[in-house]
């Protein structure tokens, strides 16, 4: 997807010299020829470490960007550059491909163009350019072409730079007039103006205390016990509600004995003793049956206290007025409060990464769900054809690869995420860069590389590392992504200080403003 000469065309009558447009196509430099007075920039197609234009400052009445956001890892400085070199009163015309009637998928992978790094829709959109923007340096305009082509494959964003006015620091700082005359609105007495008061205190956040809590703790034995002082900042915040735990049977004698809690509800979500860095993939039959257990409840509030996200939908089956959880608001949308927080230590070892499936690639054995990639599951009658036209043994293909990421210096375990059915077939690695070009480590990919994860050293920064899984065209297995940690480093903050802040984070968004409320 790119802009059209077409579209470009009926844009140009409204654009304000000097233009450029940024694009990633080599067959848009055409635009010399079509259109002389536009100057062009090609950042590549593959331009997901873009850093700036080197354009100077003020440079452009109007910039266009033809579908070079999504392919870009560090979004805001790539706005912030782009909007950078515009005149004031200029315009910044973002076009990016939309997620349903482009891309026809709900995650990442792009089945129609692999660099796409991020889906969007007109939410997600501006959802990053005002993480990228000053609130007040730029307006959203109105434009005829701004619903995108007649197929609605693209989404066009007009931003139109703005100078500042000279109240706009006062809007920022809490202590303003502007915020104490809206934290005062909460407190508006139902005496003054009647009939408006009314329809006003029905719109306002409930004003009452939360007294019903669900703490979900779905954790496997060891995780459940780093929660422990969580729990009870926790029940300090909250001394007189009425409390509700829901864990794995095997720690409920555990979470009986804390007193901290008013009810435990058992419910086995994982393993009690799980391999390193377990993670569980959606499964409706266990969803189905935890919604059932706490069926007959309602809560003010559900709290999700695992760290890792994969129990957080869990909590879009709990009834109740609030939910919170640890994550970003665009990856749990159904959260009413997230707390974003950095990848946790997990077990004394300080996680540089968690990548999902969704950040791999599978060749044409495979299938890919997004959440997971599946091998085998094809019609048996081609495994058995294969088998036959080549002996008993398959030759190893490559199967699958990725994530196409940055690493630092030091000592990692790099621990691929595989199930099998039953025995993990006979699989090889490698670990690369520059597309297979350079080959950093291989070897077989052993259960022991499952369990423990695949130790790699290095003395220098590499860039756009590849993880190679080779097996037998038959292989059947399934595969979640990959968990990379970085050893002798503390820089995160640990599990347990971080369940520990999600407490502190809930007792200030939901305490803490009624206990001065007259």
């Amino acid at each position: 997807m790119t802009i059209q000469p077409a579209i470009v065309d009926r844009l140009l009558p409204t654009l304000t010299q000097p233009a450029l447009v940024v694009f990633h196509q080599a067959s848009r430099l055409a635009l010399h020829t079509q259109f002389p007075q536009i100057a062009a920039i090609n950042i590549g197609a593959d331009a997901k470490d873009f850093a700036c234009l080197g354009e100077e400052a003020n440079s452009y009445s109007t910039v266009i960007v033809d579908d070079a956001l999504a392919r870009i890892n560090d979004y805001r400085s790539a706005l912030a550059d782009w909007f950078r070199v515009i005149k004031p009163d200029g315009t910044l015309i973002l076009v990016v491909p939309q997620q349903f009637y482009f891309e026809e998928k709900l995650m990442p992978p792009s089945h129609k163009e692999p660099a796409h790094r991020r889906f969007y829709t007109s939410a997600t959109l501006l959802s990053e350019v005002e993480e990228a923007l000053e609130p007040f340096s730029y307006q959203v305009v109105e434009h005829e072409e701004a619903l995108g082509d007649r197929n609605q494959a693209s989404i066009l964003l007009f931003l139109k730079k703005c100078e500042p006015p000279e109240w706009a620091s006062n809007v920022m700082r809490w202590d303003s007039p502007e915020m104490t005359a809206k934290r005062q609105f909460s407190q508006i007495s139902r005496e003054q103006a009647p009939g408006m008061i009314e329809r006003l205190i029905k719109v306002l956040p409930q004003q009452q205390k939360p007294q019903r809590f669900l703490l979900l703790k779905l954790d496997h034995r060891g995780d459940f016990l780093l929660a422990k002082k969580a729990f009870e900042l926790f029940r300090g915040a909250f001394p007189s509600a009425h409390i509700t735990l829901c864990c794995g049977a095997w720690n409920v004698s555990a979470a009986e004995q804390q007193g901290l809690f008013d009810d435990v509800v058992a419910f086995d979500y994982f393993k009690e003793n799980p391999s390193l860095g377990e993670t569980r993939a959606p499964d409706e039959s266990a969803e189905t049956a935890f919604e059932e257990r706490l069926a007959a409840l309602h809560f003010d509030v559900a709290i999700d206290f695992r760290i890792q996200g994969d129990t957080r939908h869990l909590l879009e089956r709990v009834k109740s007025d609030l939910k919170i959880g640890v994550g970003r608001a665009h990856q749990f949308p159904f959260l009413d409060f997230n707390l974003d927080l950095n990848s946790p230590v997990y077990r004394g070892q300080a996680i540089s990464q968690h990548v999902p499936a969704s950040e791999f690639s599978v060749t044409a054995l495979g299938r890919h769900d997004g959440y997971r990639v599946v091998l085998g599951h094809g019609p048996r009658g081609i495994r058995t054809r294969l088998r036959n036209a080549l002996g008993r043994s398959l030759p190893h293909q490559m199967l699958i690869f990725g994530p196409y990421e940055d690493l630092r210096p030091g000592r990692y375990l790099i621990r691929p995420i595989i199930e099998a059915p039953s025995r993990l077939p006979t699989l090889g690695y490698d670990i690369s860069v520059n597309r297979g070009q350079s080959t950093l480590q291989a070897g077989t990919l052993t259960q022991k590389h499952i369990n423990e994860g695949i130790e790699l050293d290095l003395e220098e920064a590499v860039t756009g590392y590849e993880l190679r899984i080779y097996g037998p065209p038959d292989a059947v297995l399934q595969f979640y992504g990959a968990h990379v940690f970085k050893q002798g480093e503390s820089g995160g903050t640990h599990s347990e200080e971080q369940m520990a802040m999600l407490a502190l984070f809930c007792a200030l968004r939901l305490e803490f403003p009624y206990q001065n409320a007259t």
